[in-house]
């Protein structure tokens, strides 16, 4: 696992989401404009919603660089 950090963006797509337990792998567009794919436990999350995620950068071996998010915060208007 990498050195905790955080990033801010918005939910571009839910490319994944278990109804059961939360657990979604989503795709954003982050503040510094780059396109990222985070993984975790996101319950009712929406397209268009700002959110603050703290986790670390982890590399799947079959997908490639993720974001592991240990926390999330909706952002409010």
């Amino acid at each position: 696992m990498g050195e905790e950090t955080s990033i801010i963006g918005t939910v571009l797509s839910v490319v994944f989401q278990n109804e059961e337990n939360g657990y979604a792998v989503l795709r954003l567009a982050a503040e510094n404009g780059a396109e990222v794919t985070a993984t975790g436990t996101f319950p009712n999350i929406g397209l268009g919603e700002e959110v603050i995620l703290t986790g670390c950068w982890v590399t799947h071996p079959t997908y490639g660089e993720q974001f592991a998010t240990e926390a999330f915060e909706r952002r409010l208007p």
